[in-house]
């Protein structure tokens, strides 16, 4: 599976380490994990998360415990967040956050109260940052 992850990541022009510390934090590499918010797979892709790499890149999920769809489909959500906050004040931490809670609720630009974000996030962040 890290395998797997670190092909992709050259693909996509990904830091391979982000990306194997997102998918070990979000599933311990467990292609077959489901958290308690119905997030699926070894990066924990959310059903909205999925419909979102559809409408954005066209690119369809059938089987969300697939591995390699699941990679697949995690690389470009992570890489469409990385264009989105490439620009953005604490890029890293940006995308972090609207991975774990949506692009939606993570400012681009705007000041972000770092204290003020879940816990989860913030554990999140500080794995993937590798602190």
């Amino acid at each position: 599976i890290k395998e797997k992850i670190r092909q992709k990541t050259i693909e996509f022009k990904l830091d391979p380490h982000i990306m194997l510390r997102l998918a070990e934090k979000e599933s311990q590499f467990d292609p077959k994990a489901v958290s308690n918010k119905q997030a699926k797979g070894l990066f924990q892709l959310t059903a909205i998360t999925v419909q979102d790499i559809a409408e954005r890149q066209g690119y369809i999920i059938t089987d969300v415990f697939d591995v390699d769809q699941n990679i697949h489909g995690a690389m470009l959500y992570f890489k469409y967040l990385t264009e989105r906050y490439k620009n953005s004040p604490d890029s890293l931490k940006r995308i972090i956050t609207a991975w774990n809670r949506g692009p939606t609720i993570t400012p681009v630009t705007d000041l972000i109260d770092w204290n003020s974000i879940p816990d989860q996030t913030k554990g999140l962040i500080k794995h993937v940052e590798g602190n």
